[in-house]
Parts: structure tokens; sequence; C-alpha cells
């Protein structure tokens, strides 16, 4: 080691009252390459500093250089510092709320190594009285990533999220009951596309789009008049917007969906109105613009006209926008195959469609009753053997008193 500046031990230097940097010049013992270690240390004395700096060059050598404590709160901003890059504008925005309003004032001040899982559950259990179900979840799936990177990049001994369990999203009523959570029946939702035509005609054609192409909100509003090819009968989704910011969709891949003769008469019908109103925004080539020439901010837009509808239509269930998507998912699953119905709704996993289906009574007594068919029709040609069995010797050929069953009558 090189020795210190005057008035220092060997590679021991004083900043300050209370602040040394140690040093530490060695091999690595997995490469055998040479290697500079310095370290700022907290200590009384030059004396104190040097017991660390041999501390520091056993660990070294040894192989278990150890890394400075890191709080959550810093692991945290390097943590999203490290993912924006690859992060929508909608999910950065999330992140940053959770993290800044809901996490790091309850945990930010505890050290990865020291944050412990009744910690944890303690501040889930406050976040949870606060906020709805999927709110507060959606901070715990937060964290749970974030504390699973700093187990691996810092060595932790335990993952102090891995036994916090998510709350139930849907209350008990919605749980125990057979009706379809923010979804329609074919039926219903026919009917809901009539009063809301009748009633909100301004909303119809976004509103029909949306179902009959299976797509998020965000990306239907963000369709251009280019992203339909009216010759070749399909629309191109490769975009979505999140409140008025652009990007790519969900899934970061474009998804073509076909333009059923039903869905390019309300496009065309609609594009006529704009042409026919001379929409000021008409220019700007959204498919559905908004006062101010841009998609629409969010689908809080047509709140008050779903409910306007469902209120005319006597149901009391929750339906929004995106229980089009929903619907449609749910009609396409027993009319199509599963490659079918997530070709055209985009869903990566079939656990996906299947978490977006919902299976009425109707088709588990269809079902059960196709079950039984089955075991029926095995069991019958055996039930008549034994029926027939009963009455003839099939090796003699002879019945049951011993005469022949192919004597002659006299």
């Amino acid at each position: 080691m090189r020795t210190g500046t005057k008035g220092n031990q060997r590679g021991v230097t004083k900043l300050r009252d209370g602040l040394f940097l140690i040093r530490i010049q060695t091999k690595d013992p997995r490469t055998g390459m040479p290697v500079d270690v310095r370290r700022r240390v907290r200590c009384r004395t030059a004396a104190e500093a040097a017991a660390e700096q041999s501390k520091l060059l056993v660990e070294v050598q040894t192989g278990r250089e150890t890394r400075e404590r890191v709080r959550l709160r810093e692991y945290a901003a390097s943590w999203m510092t490290g993912r924006l890059p690859s992060l929508k504008a909608s999910t950065r925005r999330r992140y940053a709320d959770g993290l800044d309003r809901h996490i790091l004032p309850a945990l930010g001040d505890f050290y990865l190594d020291m944050l412990k899982p009744e910690d944890v559950h303690a501040w889930f259990a406050s976040a949870a009285q606060e906020s709805a179900p999927a709110t507060v979840n959606g901070y715990l799936r937060l964290l749970k990533t974030i504390m699973r990177d700093a187990v691996s990049e810092h060595g932790l001994p335990r993952d102090p999220t891995a036994r916090t369990r998510a709350i139930p999203e849907r209350r008990r009523a919605e749980l125990e009951s057979d009706e379809p959570v923010n979804m329609l029946s074919s039926e219903e939702l026919g009917k809901f596309l009539a009063t809301l035509k009748a009633r909100h005609p301004q909303w119809y054609a976004l509103v029909f789009t949306q179902f009959a192409t299976a797509r998020r909100f965000g990306e239907v509003s963000a369709l251009r008049w280019e992203d339909i090819d009216w010759d070749r009968g399909r629309i191109r989704v490769r975009r979505a917007q999140w409140r008025t910011i652009v990007d790519t969709p969900k899934t970061d891949r474009a998804v073509t969906v076909p333009l059923t003769e039903e869905l390019r008469d309300v496009l065309q019908s609609w594009r006529q109105e704009l042409l026919g109103t001379q929409h000021r925004h008409i220019h700007t080539g959204w498919v559905f613009p908004s006062r101010a020439g841009k998609p629409h901010h969010n689908a809080s837009c047509m709140r008050k006209a779903f409910v306007d509808c469902l209120q005319e239509m006597g149901l009391a269930r929750r339906f929004s926008s995106h229980g089009l998507r929903r619907t449609a998912n749910d009609l396409l699953r027993r009319v199509a195959t599963a490659e079918v119905t997530r070709a055209i709704t985009g869903h990566v996993t079939a656990a996906m469609t299947e978490h977006y289906s919902h299976v009425d009574p109707a088709e588990k007594k269809a079902a059960v009753e196709g079950m039984l068919r089955l075991v029926q029709s095995a069991t019958q040609p055996s039930e008549r053997n034994r029926h027939i069995g009963r009455h003839t010797d099939v090796e003699t050929g002879t019945n049951e008193n011993g005469r022949s069953l192919n004597r002659p009558k006299s």
C-alpha cells in the first residue's frame, strides 16, 4: 500500500473530524488482477479507521467484500432511474406516485437489510384502510418488484415482502354471486348499445369500435384515419395514449383487427358526421378527436353516459369502458378458439384470457349435462349385455330353461 499524506497512517486519510478515507491495494482472489478499494468510514480516531481498513482487507482477500448499507429510499431512486427508459408514461407516473406518496413515507428510511416482514405487514394494513383494494395491491406489487431486485443485487438474506399477500379486490357479495363483474351478456350489451345510440349518440361510434375490436380505451382513442384499411378490411392498432401522451400499445406490438361490415358502417357514418358538422379538429387525423383536438384524456369522459344508460335499462351492476373489452373477450371465447381470441384481444397468455372470461350458470349446466351423457353412453352397452346374459348362455346358445335359441317353433 502507498503511504498516506503527512500526518496520516498508511492507507488511512483523515477527511475531517469523525470521517476517514481508508484504502487498500491487493489482488482480486477471483481474477488475480490488482484492485484498488477505497471506502469512507466514520470513526473517532485514526486507530479505529486502521482497524476498519484491516477488516476491509480481509473482506476483499476472501471475496466477501460487503456493500455499503443502502436505505430503501436511495435504492428505490436508483431503481426507478434504471427502469425509466423501458417504462411507459402511465407506468412511470403510477410508480412515482406510489413510491413518493405511499411507500417511501412509511418505509423509505429503513436500511434494506433491516426491513422486516412485520414492517411491511403494518404498512400494508394501514394503506389498505386508506385506499381501494385494487390501488393498494398495486402499491404492494411495486414494492415486491423492488425488493426482489434488491435481494438479488445486495445479497439480502430474505425478502421481507415475500409473505405479504394481496387483499381480495372484489366484494364478498360479488365473490358469492354468479353475476359477471364489469361485464354484460350479449342481450344486455345489445340493449346498452341501442340505448347509448338513442340517448348519447356522440359516444356511440367510439363505444361500438371499442367493443367490435375488443381493444382498450387508450388504443381506440388513439386511432387515426390512416390506421383503417378500407380496401383490405382491417384496422391496424399500433399506438395507445395515456392522458393524451401517445405511446406504443401495452404489449409494445401492433395488432391487426378485422373491419367488419357493421364496424365499417359505423365508422363511415361517424366520419360523415364529422365532415357534415365541420368539426374543427377533423384535420388532426384523429378518428375520435376531443374538443382540444387531441385524444380524449381518459375513459371518464363517457362515465355519465354509461351510468345513464344502465339506469335506463334498470341494471344496478357496474359497467365501465373497460367492461366493453371484458365482454368482447368473453363472447369471443364462446364462438372462437383460444388462439383466435388472443389474436384479436392482444392477450399474451391464456391466463389473461381466462381472467377476462365469465362462465355463467347455463354454461356450467350444459357442461355437466354433457359429462353425464358421456358416462351414460359409455355404460348403456354393458348394461344391455348384462341384461341379455341373464337370459342367454352365449357359448351354448340356450336360454335359462335350456332350450336352444335356434330351435324352430313347433
